[in-house]
């Protein structure tokens, strides 16, 4: 299968940026175009979530929040590591706790062109995953301090663009339920590309201009920025298969892990840390991470979905086997303490294992093959023989 055309609409944007092309879009149209994304996305997702509302969601969600606050806390280690300061760590690691409702749009796109299932309650996750990152990011940078304005932090962060499309959407698609709903259904079935097509041309364009600070930051970001998405994505998709998504869902939850806020976390963190680098945090999530994810990072994870799927199922074969085998060796040994009670000599002559595979080899209730018991017996052992078994596998005499 070719390269899905949405994607070189981003290569395209990418080239005529780094061309030095005139080639803008208005920006009240990129700004039209997000709010329709992310509308489509909260719709399709509120819609699905009624119809699957159970425990299990909630503890999906639960481990999914998890996931949200244990991101950031990684990401900052491995950036102290590579020696950035502390302020400007915590503000990168909380780009990358969060979430891109871009790539994900572009995930959807993915999973829907190859005909690929997944969890439709996936928005979920979205929204869940933008907020613990954010709060994260403050306190490994200042701790919990009276200087910070919390209500006003607050405000942007549960208010913020990206945070009420996806809820009111959520909401909206909750209440008005699968067949009211359906007028806008274009929304996220047929408009859902083409919007997606365009709003990636834009994107295309913004990450070219970030691309020029790399000379001011150096290697170092580079490796983190490309390091970040592939831990992230093998921690997702571990959870994922923890949490028993399908394969879809567990390339899906894989993706989110991988990728990096660049709309609600730098509104945010503009108020909260005022003194932290946006171009640092800007270069590595939309100049690098982005990039990487949409050209090779979701093939990657599907694929990487499929051996964790497939190395599961291997697992489980295995564990059925190992199961067989122990049930068998409980039988053989019952079987055998059986025969003794009847008057097989117990001590040194017992049945052979052979024997008794033999003896255990027929469906249950036919003649068994007392040749084969037989054979193998001393001639100290009885005659009478049991020829039949019950459906417990316990002999009968004749």
């Amino acid at each position: 299968m070719g390269i899905d055309p949405v994607v070189l609409f981003f290569v395209f944007g990418l080239a005529a940026g780094l061309l030095k092309s005139e080639l803008k879009l208005p920006p009240a149209l990129y700004e039209t175009l997000s709010i329709i994304l992310l509308l489509a996305i909260g719709l399709h997702g509120g819609v699905e979530l009624v119809e699957h509302a159970s425990a299990t969601l909630l503890l999906q969600a639960l481990l999914v929040l998890g996931l949200g606050v244990f991101l950031p806390l990684l990401a900052f280690t491995l950036l102290r590591g590579l020696r950035f300061d502390r302020i400007n760590a915590a503000a990168v690691a909380a780009h990358y706790g969060s979430v891109s409702a871009g790539t994900f749009a572009v995930v959807v796109a993915y999973m829907v062109s190859r005909d690929i299932a997944f969890e439709s309650y996936m928005p979920l996750f979205v929204a869940i995953l933008e907020i613990p990152a954010i709060l994260v990011g403050i306190v490994l940078a200042k701790g919990i301090s009276r200087d910070t304005h919390w209500g006003e932090l607050g405000r942007e962060i549960f208010l913020g663009k990206s945070i009420m499309l996806l809820l009111g959407g959520l909401i909206i698609g909750a209440v008005a339920g699968k067949e009211a709903i359906k007028p806008l259904e274009p929304l996220y079935t047929s408009m859902f590309k083409p919007v997606l097509a365009f709003f990636l041309l834009e994107m295309g364009l913004i990450a070219s201009g970030q691309l020029g600070s790399l000379k001011q930051f150096g290697l170092r970001l580079v490796s983190f920025a490309l390091l970040m998405p592939l831990i992230g994505a093998l921690i997702g998709a571990l959870l994922a298969r923890f949490m028993g998504l399908s394969l879809g869902g567990t390339a899906m939850l894989a993706t989110l892990a991988a990728s990096a806020s660049y709309i609600a976390v730098p509104a945010a963190l503009r108020l909260a840390l005022p003194q932290a680098n946006p171009s640092l945090s800007l270069t590595a999530s939309l100049g690098i991470t982005f990039p990487f994810n949409i050209l090779i990072g979701i093939p990657l994870y599907h694929g990487l979905a499929e051996r964790l799927i497939a190395w599961g199922s291997d697992m489980n074969a295995s564990t059925r086997t190992l199961l067989t085998v122990i049930c068998e060796a409980a039988l053989e040994k019952k079987l055998v303490a059986d025969l003794e009670h009847l008057g097989a000599p117990a001590g040194p002559s017992p049945m052979p294992a052979a024997a008794v595979a033999t003896a255990c080899a027929a469906p249950a209730g036919t003649p068994r093959a007392i040749s084969a018991w037989r054979s193998s017996a001393p001639a100290s052992w009885p005659s009478s023989w049991p020829s039949t078994c019950n459906n417990t596998t316990t002999p009968t005499t004749r």
